[in-house]
């Protein structure tokens, strides 16, 4: 083994994971949000829309969303829409 060789592969091996993970698991889902303020909603750098969002159509499986409030605060949520289906989720962002 090669000095520095280990941490290489490792980097590698995360940046793998991360896009198995991105990837969708089905057919895509639907997601209704809300949140307490406002916020403009993002999934990577795609932006969904200013809450309140209806039925939106999003990957299947773990959505990670980014929340930017009304001040630029930014907000990190997952959450879980099963393929074909539709989730509504509603987050206070004032706590």
């Amino acid at each position: 083994v090669v000095a520095g060789r280990r941490a290489s592969l490792t980097a590698e091996l995360e940046r793998v994971r991360r896009q198995i993970a991105r990837r969708p698991h089905g057919p895509p889902g639907r997601l209704s949000l809300n949140t307490r303020p406002w916020s403009k909603v993002y999934v990577g750098r795609r932006l969904l829309g200013t809450t309140p969002i209806g039925r939106v159509e999003v990957p299947s499986g773990t959505v990670r969303l980014r929340l930017v409030d009304r001040d630029g605060a930014e907000h990190r949520r997952a959450v879980r829409v099963p393929p074909g289906e539709h989730v509504t989720e509603s987050f206070d962002l004032r706590e």
